[in-house]
């Protein structure tokens, strides 16, 4: 009788230990669980971070090429505007617009990857535009102050509508700029001396407005 005694609280002993063990298993566990979940809730919660950042980051960074380029379009719309004023000083006037559209197309190239493709304005054709005024490649004359006024007004508008519409990301499909150059061939401008070119680019310039005022009307 003893030693069934002894045998059975040995056995007790081992089954209490069994159990002991058991429960400790089961808190190891459940804790490598709960670290495993908090690291991988730390994980996203940082990406989400990161993410927030980014999109911080490049709001203010579109942000500042709008203010930027808006002020740099500005300078340069002023400058023609004076520069074809027969009453100031054209040569003062020249150079500093020559170094104008050299700055506006330096930042446009820089800043134009922070936009996505919609973002479609002709900045080459702006350039030239002004360009070939800056250099004399054409002979301005009264008549054409309302051509020229039509461009600049129209790529102010574009400007601000398209850096608007992506700095404050407006998710809509097929959104374009409201405005873009007609296809011309700008080397034509540039190397001509003659009205010719000028003249022929404000017929193209007339038809792609006529064109757009009925796109938007349908």
């Amino acid at each position: 009788m003893p030693e069934n005694t002894d045998s059975e609280k040995n056995l007790a002993k081992y089954k209490h230990k069994l159990q002991l063990y058991r429960i400790i298993l089961e808190k190891m566990l459940l804790a490598a669980i709960l670290v495993i979940v908090v690291y991988i809730g730390n994980y996203y919660l940082e990406e989400h971070k990161n993410s927030l950042t980014t999109e911080k980051f490049l709001l203010e960074s579109r942000l500042t090429a709008l203010k930027e380029l808006a002020s740099t379009h500005s300078q340069l719309s002023q400058k023609l505007i004076a520069l074809i004023n027969p009453d100031l000083n054209k040569e003062d006037g020249r150079k500093s617009y020559k170094d104008l559209i050299e700055e506006f197309d330096e930042k446009l190239t820089t800043w134009k990857s922070l936009f996505s493709p919609r973002f479609d304005i002709d900045s080459n054709m702006y350039n030239w535009f002004h360009y070939a005024i800056a250099h004399e490649k054409v002979q301005i004359d009264k008549d054409d102050y309302f051509f020229i006024a039509d461009v600049l007004s129209g790529f102010d508008q574009s400007i601000k509508s398209a850096l608007l519409t992506e700095t404050l990301g407006e998710k809509t499909e097929n959104a374009h700029a409201i405005f873009s150059f007609p296809e011309w061939n700008y080397h034509e401008l540039y190397n001509s001396g003659s009205k010719d070119a000028f003249d022929a680019i404000k017929k193209k310039w007339k038809s792609s407005r006529k064109h757009m005022g009925n796109t938007v009307k349908k």
